[in-house]
C-alpha cells in the first residue's frame, strides 16, 4: 500500500512540475504556431530530467564530483575526510520510481500532445 502511495505522489508531483512548465513556456512563448509543441517541449525536458537523474544515481558524475571537491578543498589548504572508495559506498542512492515516474510523465505529456496533435 506504501509503495501505491508513493508512486500516486512521485506522479502528481511529476505532474506539478511538468504543468509549471508547460505554463511558463505558454507565457514566454505564446508566437509558437502550434500549441501541442508546449507538450512536446515540456516532455522533453522531463525525461532529459530523468535521463540525468538516473545516470547521477549509477555513479557517472560521482569521480567528477570528488575530483572538484579535493580540488577546491586544496585551494584553501583542507584535506578530503574520505577516500574515493569511501566517497562511493557512503554515497546516497536515489530511489528508482523518481525517474521512472519521469519518464512516465513525460510520456503522458507526449500522448497528450499527440491527441491534441491529431484532433486539430
Amino acid at each position: 500500500m506504501r509503495d501505491k502511495r508513493k508512486i500516486l505522489k512521485l506522479l502528481i508531483i511529476d505532474i506539478l512540475i511538468g504543468s509549471v512548465a508547460f505554463g511558463l513556456f505558454y507565457l514566454y512563448s505564446p508566437d509558437w504556431k502550434y500549441f501541442f509543441d508546449y507538450f512536446y517541449v515540456t516532455a522533453a525536458i522531463l525525461f532529459a530530467f530523468g535521463w540525468m537523474v538516473f545516470i547521477a544515481n549509477e555513479g557517472v558524475f560521482d569521480l567528477f564530483i570528488y575530483g572538484v571537491q579535493q580540488f577546491f578543498k586544496g585551494i584553501v589548504g583542507k584535506r578530503m575526510n574520505v577516500s574515493y572508495p569511501e566517497y562511493i559506498q557512503d554515497r546516497q542512492i536515489i530511489d528508482r520510481m523518481t525517474y521512472i515516474m519521469l519518464w512516465v510523465t513525460s510520456l503522458l505529456f507526449v500522448l497528450t500532445g499527440l491527441i491534441i496533435q491529431l484532433a486539430i
